[in-house]
């Protein structure tokens, strides 16, 4: 059987390309781990307290949205408004605004129903 020996230069660029190009990409993320500083303990827990407050205050927002959202359903769109309201408050109940996400899934329940009772 007689041996193509055409494609064993193309053979062997591509293999020395793919060694240097894995050599390379190695060195970046050798750099990469150099140049990030690692988090210390009590780095990593302040980390963590902004990350909390950050939830405390998206859920807070949205309770409040809710509320409007509520309030504004008796007056404009009380289907549409209501059930938003209701998911809204829903949602700022799980994600911890329990005052407001409730408040607002009652009022947007009340709005909801009286707007199917006097149709």
């Amino acid at each position: 059987m007689k041996h193509d020996y055409r494609f064993q230069g193309r053979r062997i660029k591509r293999t020395r390309e793919r060694a240097e190009q894995a050599e390379a990409h190695s060195y970046k993320e050798e750099i990469a781990q150099e140049l990030t500083a690692p988090l210390s303990a009590g780095r990593l827990s302040e980390v963590n307290a902004e990350a909390e407050e950050e939830s405390k205050t998206f859920s807070a927002v949205i309770g409040v949205v809710a509320v409007l959202f509520a309030f504004v359903s008796f007056f404009f769109f009380p289907f549409i408004m209501g059930l938003t309201s209701i998911a809204l408050g829903v949602f700022a109940y799980f994600q911890g605004s329990q005052t407001a996400g409730f408040t607002a899934a009652v009022l947007g329940l009340v709005a909801f129903l009286m707007a199917i009772m006097f149709i």
